[in-house]
């Protein structure tokens, strides 16, 4: 699976026979950069966590950043990639952050899922002192 982003501010996402499986407009400026990022090791990977949540493909834009989850990509890849599913507006579950008042956004990186547990927040608060 190939995923590209355009000027147009469309993610479009291809099969690996070349096919269009998917298009959506995340944003309306120009996609600057595609980032993908699997399984944070550099602060490990949270066991509470399913792995294909922790992984992501980032669109950088000039005044926002579209996160899309391993899941939600994997997701609507196999739901058109099916035969029998004719339906081009199958939405792919995105989050975005937008930052108005900056003028220019250089670059983005992720640094995984944090799921915190009120035994995770005692035990730093023993461990701490």
């Amino acid at each position: 699976v190939l995923a590209v982003g355009f000027n147009s501010g469309f993610l479009r996402v291809y099969s690996q026979d070349g096919l269009l499986l998917f298009e959506q407009l995340l944003h309306e400026e120009p996609v600057k950069k595609l980032r993908c990022f699997t399984n944070c090791h550099a602060l490990g990977t949270n066991p509470r966590v399913p792995a294909s949540d922790q992984e992501s493909v980032l669109l950088l834009y000039n005044t926002a950043v579209v996160s899309v989850t391993g899941t939600a990509l994997a997701v609507s890849c196999r739901e058109h990639n099916t035969p029998t599913n004719n339906s081009t507006n199958l939405g792919l579950e995105h989050r975005k952050w937008r930052f108005e008042d900056t003028k220019d956004i250089n670059d983005v990186v992720y640094l995984g899922v944090v799921v915190r547990s009120l035994f995770d927040h005692l035990q730093d608060a023993c461990v701490l002192g």
